[in-house]
């Protein structure tokens, strides 16, 4: 076995295995991080499929969502609203 086919065989179980890893992974998923306690950031699946980003800043009482538009390939701003603003649960 020369050189050059060695190379074709490692290369070979080298990318069926990273398809196979590729392909049985899940992907990463943040549920909640809080930062210095001022900040709360939270992601969550959208109902149209994408995944949103929920930013609450505790100091200023602000809610800011961005989403993620896989068409454009864009992060968007969705909202921006003081949380005095948002309905209540009863």
């Amino acid at each position: 076995m020369n050189n050059r086919n060695l190379a074709i065989i490692v290369l070979s179980i080298s990318a069926a295995a990273l398809a196979v890893l590729n392909f049985s992974s899940k992907p990463a998923v943040a549920e909640q991080a809080i930062a210095g306690r001022d900040y709360a950031i939270v992601t969550a699946s959208t109902s149209v499929g994408g995944e949103a980003l929920y930013i609450l800043d505790n100091r200023s009482q602000k809610l800011a969502i961005f989403s993620y538009d896989p068409n454009t390939k864009q992060v968007r701003p969705r909202l921006v609203r003081s949380i005095n603003d948002a309905p209540r649960a009863r």
